[in-house]
């Protein structure tokens, strides 16, 4: 049953567009989970903490390893890909996996308030796949001075095609390195060889990733002048960094959008020309704040 229900999903997640890897068929006999080792003619043995107990790990006695956590975070935040914006909860629970790598130790106060959060708003954690698109396209742009906003309409073909696009696709990685400094420290030992110690300033290296062919930039017939109109702009009196001034704009936008009921359960497609709020946006959490 585990296994026809696993190829149901995969085949239902691959009609939505998505790429499945690293598929494993589920063990006959016993199988290791994140919480247990379950053994089918018997009851689960060698019980782990668990992801509810995580969430009051302030009362847990002995405590946790770093180990632990960092798995259940990465469970956490694959989950969270589908509400990018409730991966911002987490910030203690990453420094409790720092400091606390090799020790077995309780959950800090903040680290177990973080995953009690996430215990309650993975229940808000949903994402429609299939939501129409909203035929209205907009684009925000900012100075040190001010921002603003402009919309127009595209026809249904126009705003899929740019909607089918992730600005972090543009450039791919052109080595077969999955870290640029394992690119960087390719055959570079300097216990063995001397002359392969590197200097203090290193020149840029350009070959770590790659511009994508297969990605389509912006039409320019969409960004014809007259065919935008001015929705709102905004003097701003206190000097900011650009990515939190390009920011301002973005949201700014989606607010103005939302006042219509017809922006609400779809998809937009917003332009901006700053690459660095763009994948911020994308990734859902930035460096700048």
């Amino acid at each position: 049953q585990v296994s026809m229900m696993k190829k149901r999903i995969v085949e239902h997640m691959r009609t939505l567009g998505f790429v499945m890897h690293e598929e494993t068929e589920p063990e006959l006999r016993c199988s290791m989970t994140l919480t247990a080792r379950v053994v089918w003619s018997r009851l689960p043995e060698r019980r782990q903490p668990s992801s509810a107990q995580l969430s009051h790990g302030s009362h847990v006695v002995p405590g946790f390893q770093a180990q632990q956590v960092e798995k259940l975070i990465g469970h956490a935040v694959h989950v969270l890909l589908l509400r990018r914006e409730l991966l911002s909860m987490f910030r203690s629970l990453y420094d409790f996996v720092h400091a606390q790598y090799t020790t077995r130790q309780r959950l800090w106060p903040a680290a177990a308030r973080e995953a009690k959060w996430f215990s309650y708003l993975i229940h808000l954690c949903r994402a429609d796949l299939r939501r129409p698109w909203n035929f209205t396209l907009s684009i925000s742009e900012a100075s040190l001075s001010g921002f603003a906003m402009a919309t127009r309409s595209c026809t249904l073909s126009e705003v899929k095609s740019l909607g089918s696009f992730s600005e972090k696709s543009r450039f791919v990685k052109g080595s077969h390195f999955s870290r640029a400094r394992d690119v960087l420290l390719e055959g570079l030992n300097p216990f063995a060889d001397l002359e392969s110690v590197k200097p203090i300033s290193l020149p840029v290296q350009d070959h770590f990733f790659i511009r994508n062919h297969q990605f389509d930039d912006v039409p320019q017939d969409l960004l014809r002048k007259e065919d935008w109109n001015v929705q709102c702009a905004a003097y701003l009196q206190h000097a900011e960094s650009i990515s939190i001034l390009e920011g301002r704009g973005i949201i700014a936008s989606k607010k103005r959008k939302l006042r219509n009921a017809r922006g609400f359960g779809v998809r937009h497609v917003h332009l901006s020309d700053n690459m660095g709020m763009t994948l911020a946006l994308t990734k859902g959490r930035g460096r700048s704040f």
